[in-house]
């Protein structure tokens, strides 16, 4: 990996959830902050969701997948992080 650019970095954060009997993750926007400093420091461009549904995390974990194959030559490695 010797190119600045590395790739893309997804973070999912879902502090609140739909489902009333899922509690909230307190402390998830701690960990999300933390997950976007690094992947930042390793030159990722991160893209973080809040708060998703799972629908919504399997469409774009689809998303990246997919959109990925466009970009071989320019992108090492996208990450997805829920």
């Amino acid at each position: 990996m010797d190119r600045k650019f590395r790739g893309f970095a997804c973070i999912i954060n879902n502090h609140k959830f739909l489902d009333t009997r899922l509690s909230d993750r307190d402390g998830t926007d701690v960990d999300c902050k933390q997950l976007t400093d690094l992947f930042q420091q390793l030159h990722f461009k991160v893209h973080v969701f809040n708060d998703v549904s799972a629908v919504v995390s399997k469409l774009l974990s689809l998303y990246f997948h997919l959109w990925r194959g466009g970009f071989y030559e320019l992108i090492q490695f996208v990450y997805l992080c829920m």
